[in-house]
């Protein structure tokens, strides 16, 4: 689909959800978003061209629908939350909003959308206030918070309490975030004394999360109930503040008040929201963050019964949520309309499908789209001998097709899956690699829901299966090159204007390439196609020269003398430290340690120094010499004070000096 076509379409499906009065009058007052979190948990790349595109910071959101619903304006952060919270497990919801004045619709993701929002009504002297403010918070946090209550008090003569009040919210936000508890306290209550209702409610949150973050579970549970006080019994808020209840008791160590909480949670979502693929998403997070911020003090032999009883109950929870929504045995295999329930008459139909549409459009990837559909299908339902043979076929047009593509990817990695499942080690591990440099090969995550299916598996999930793959082959190298790849597609590093225009422009070069081979066919177009794939090859490789992710040797170089960089992985499987020693110093010039795999979910068990000897421990020796760390921490170590773990008796600060990187690319480039 040209980007032309895609406009079209975009405004197409506005129409289509019944959505287009809200782009053609002028919008009333709505929300701008401020942080709009990727899949893994790091700031959401921008999107581009999408037919369902991804939000971005800055967008603005005027109106929510969702089918059967008569949707409604956005005026206010905590309408958002209320629709996602009351609507978002009953079915799919779009927003209705604007990006730089052009109407926009949005499809929400089928899992917990974490987005801030500040009101599109904050504006003049408020609004510039508040954006000076948070510049300079930083940097002089009390001179900051000055000019942020000016802009409160602006709101104040102008009579607009609500923002007022969400002003006030965000200050206690911004407060806590640089551990200034006490200010953080005291701005709350002073904005709980002025609030009621769904804002009070949306306060006592907001409060209560900074009690989590210290550990304050006394506190924590006195916030979270002061919210349930204040929202409407028997909804499916009420079922997400009983969730956080179960967490705060699981780490407070009541585990048999933590079971009735969530019991009490899931009762009221299987009654208000069965089968919602949103709702069973939510709560396999929320049973996964049980516990999981529990401290060590006491007895590590009470410590380690406590966690075994936790898992088991966890285990048990998540068995009883699942029958929340239907299986699905192949990550992202695709839905067939009303499927007939004897597998054999369900395949039929698609051979019979896949059938015509070889006859209609042969050797194009509509056609490979049914091949791969046929394959995933052919698992689900226990048919590997139809699956294996359909997935291979559509991978054959997909290569040549839709090179370095998520269909690609996906069908790579559809593959690994299926030889995993017959316990096919080596094939498996080989597509699970091939799957991980094509996706690599695209250079960016899913930005909407319909490309995240067609991938069928998360960015993280597929690094962290080829990684697993190498690691267990002795090919440490090998996987810390795949873990770069995956960080340097999960963010975006700052690049000088001159290298971000030349680099756009391969990028826009690509897309259009892409664009011409998918309205082709490998049964009448074959020369065209070996030259645009080899015209791809060649803009891939151009794309790499310019922002590419450096080769050891060049991170190496990068590094001074006396210094180390240091990076960890904790999925599944792949639990790892490696270290990167500079270039020309005597011995390895790179190591790796296996890691405990307890760090993924037990990080608040271990004290400075054990987590010291966690982490870093393993490294020790190449550290006693290392005068400069660059450390890069995975996604889940990010809160993770290196500088105050203690190494013997001091501060890790204050004997070596410090510096983070979201990847070593990222570093190396700076």
């Amino acid at each position: 689909m040209t980007r032309k076509s895609q406009r079209f379409a975009r405004l197409a499906l506005a129409f289509s959800l019944g959505l287009a009065t809200h782009a053609a009058a002028e919008p009333p007052a709505g929300l701008v978003v401020l942080a709009v979190p990727a899949q893994d948990g790091s700031e959401a790349p921008a999107a581009s061209g999408d037919l369902v595109p991804r939000l971005q910071v800055g967008d603005e959101l005027l109106a929510w629908r969702r089918a059967g619903a008569p949707g409604g304006p956005l005026s206010s952060p905590e309408q958002l939350a209320e629709v996602e919270a009351e609507q978002a497990p009953l079915g799919p919801v779009a927003l209705v909003g604007r990006r730089r004045g052009v109407p926009m619709v949005w499809a929400m993701p089928q899992r917990p959308w974490r987005l801030r929002a500040r009101p599109s009504s904050l504006a003049g002297d408020a609004w510039r206030l508040f954006r000076q403010a948070t510049t300079a918070f930083s940097k002089d946090p009390d001179g900051a918070a000055r000019t942020w209550l000016a802009a409160v008090a602006v709101e104040d003569r102008a009579g607009a309490d609500a923002r007022a009040l969400w002003l006030l919210g965000e200050l206690g936000r911004a407060w806590a975030e640089a551990a200034r508890w006490p200010e953080a306290d005291a701005t709350f209550e002073d904005a709980l004394r002025r609030s009621s209702g769904a804002a009070k409610a949306a306060l006592w949150r907001a409060w209560g999360e900074t009690f989590l973050w210290r550990h304050n579970w006394e506190r924590a549970e006195h916030c979270y109930r002061e919210a349930m006080a204040e929202t409407r019994p028997g909804s499916l808020q009420e079922a997400r503040d009983l969730a956080q209840l179960a967490a705060i008791a699981a780490n407070r160590g009541d585990l048999a008040a933590m079971e009735d909480f969530f019991r009490q949670s899931l009762s009221l979502r299987s009654r208000l929201a069965p089968q919602s693929v949103y709702l069973i998403q939510l709560v396999r997070e929320e049973a996964a963050e049980l516990g999981s911020r529990r401290g060590s003090g006491g007895d590590p032999a009470e410590l380690d019964r406590y966690l075994k009883q936790l898992r088991a109950i966890r285990d048990r929870l998540l068995r009883e949520a699942a029958a929340l929504a239907p299986p699905r045995p192949l990550p992202g295999s695709p839905a067939s309309p009303a499927p007939p329930d004897r597998p054999e008459v369900r395949i039929a139909v698609l051979r019979r499908l896949l059938s015509l549409s070889e006859n209609e459009h042969p050797g194009t990837l509509e056609s490979a789209d049914r091949w791969r559909e046929l394959g995933r299908v052919g698992f689900e339902v226990g048919f590997p001998g139809d699956a294996e043979p359909a997935l291979l076929h559509a991978l054959d047009t997909y290569e040549r097709l839709a090179p370095g593509t998520f269909r690609e990817a996906g069908t790579l990695y559809d593959l690994a899956i299926l030889h995993r499942a017959a316990e096919r080690t080596g094939p498996a591990g080989s597509f699970f690699c091939r799957a991980a440099a094509s996706l690599a090969r695209f250079g960016r995550l899913p930005e909407s829901e319909g490309e995240a299916e067609i991938l069928g598996a998360t960015p993280g999930e597929i690094a962290r299966d080829c990684m697993a793959v190498l690691l267990a082959d002795g090919r440490a190298e090998e996987a810390f090159l795949v873990l770069e790849r995956h960080r340097v597609r999960s963010t975006v590093p700052p690049l000088p204007a001159q290298l971000a225009r030349r680099l756009q422009s391969v990028e826009s070069s690509r897309a259009d390439l892409l664009d011409h081979l998918a309205g082709l066919s490998t049964s009448r177009d074959r020369d065209e196609i070996d030259r645009l794939v080899g015209e791809l090859a060649g803009l891939d490789a151009r794309r790499d020269e310019l922002a590419g992710p450096l080769s050891l040797e060049a991170l190496r170089a990068a590094l001074a003398p006396g210094s180390l960089l240091l990076t960890w992985s904790v999925d599944e499987g792949a639990e790892r430290l490696f270290l990167l020693h500079p270039a020309g110093a005597p011995g390895a010039g790179f190591q790796s340690f296996p890691v405990s795999p307890s760090l993924r979910d037990n990080l608040a068990v271990f004290s400075r120094a054990g987590l010291y000897q966690r982490l870093l421990g393993p490294a020790e020796a190449a550290l006693a010499t290392a005068e400069h760390l660059v450390l890069v921490p995975c996604h889940e170590l990010r809160t993770v004070p290196f500088a105050d773990l203690l190494r013997g008796e001091t501060r890790l600060g204050e004997q070596k000096r410090i510096e983070t990187a979201v990847s070593a690319n990222a570093w190396a480039r700076r």
